[in-house]
């Protein structure tokens, strides 16, 4: 056995033994349509398909997990309502654009909510008296060109519409911002982080719910790489110091290039980091990011001051 598919395995069963200790607790949290049983094979598949995952604490893993279906959304399901992300050591859950959606449209006052892409050689009316009418092309056409931006929509039951378009370098810059730019759903599902993009700037104008800002929030602390604590109430759950420790995790070379974001690899490329001198940094904040760009910058400091 691989020690990949080992830590795999590790981990599932510590989750699995957290979710056992709290299945009272997660019964009562859980919204009407979902069971602690698919809470079970939702978060085990997403650590067996994202290795990524199993490294982080398995107290982070869990409360992500609890975070997500205690909003009656699935992560790393087949419906796109959401993903756990590893950053660092620690698992957020970062809801996707299909589960913004699923969220407005509780509210009862809205009747269509959804985000598309344009392409270059559409036709896009913003003085449109009628949604259908914003987005018009060829659905025939086998060249619409290059997509060139993302627009979001809601209708409301009365009839009532009011739409969002971005260009595709406004979102580019967006997700140059993130934490995760380099890995998470904005590798492997660019152009639904594009469209949540979208819908999360329109949601501000949208019929308000406490869930959707509670959606919203989530999204921006991961995106962020800051904690998700607080946001939801999870009063009842149960987690021991040594689940919140987790292992001891060995970061490699390898994986820390793939996962860091550009602003922090331009940071270590100024800092003048050796492979042995990143590694270090890693293991000694645990994969903390924001402890590790602290550094980072103290040490360019420290080493401009000296050039003079």
């Amino acid at each position: 056995m691989s020690e990949n598919k080992s830590l795999v395995n590790t981990t599932a069963g510590q989750i699995q033994a957290m979710l056992k200790k709290n299945q009272e607790a997660l019964i009562r949290t859980l919204p009407r349509g979902f069971n602690y049983d698919r809470m079970c094979r939702s978060v085990v598949n997403a650590i067996s398909t994202t290795p990524a995952i199993a490294k982080c604490t398995p107290a982070s893993i869990f409360l992500s997990t609890v975070r997500a279906f205690s909003m009656g959304l699935e992560p790393n399901g087949p419906l796109g309502q959401g993903y756990l992300v590893p950053f660092g050591n620690q698992c957020q859950f970062m809801p996707g654009y299909r589960g913004l959606i699923d969220i407005s449209r509780r509210t009862g006052e809205i009747a269509l909510f959804k985000a598309v892409a344009v392409h270059e050689k559409d036709s896009f009316n913003v003085n449109a008296d009628k949604y259908n009418e914003l987005h018009t092309y060829d659905p025939f056409s086998e060249d619409r060109g290059k997509i060139v931006g993302y627009y979001a929509v809601y209708v409301l039951k009365d009839g009532y519409f009011d739409f969002e378009p971005m260009r595709l370098s406004e979102i580019e810059e967006i997700r140059k911002r993130s934490k995760c730019s380099n890995n998470g759903p904005w590798v492997t599902d660019f152009s639904e982080m594009c469209k949540k993009t979208v819908i999360k700037r329109l949601a501000k104008r949208a019929p308000a719910s406490i869930e959707l800002a509670q959606a919203i929030e989530l999204d921006h602390k991961a995106q962020a790489g800051e904690s998700q604590d607080g946001i939801i109430d999870i009063t009842g759950i149960e987690v021991t110091e040594e689940e919140q420790a987790g292992q001891d995790k060995t970061y490699k070379y390898s994986d820390i290039l793939n996962s860091a974001s550009d602003e922090l690899l331009e940071l270590m490329k100024k800092a003048n980091l050796k492979r042995s001198g990143i590694e270090s940094l890693w293991q000694k904040h645990d994969g903390d990011l924001f402890k590790i760009e602290v550094e980072l910058n103290d040490a360019i400091v420290a080493q401009e001051a000296a050039n003079g």
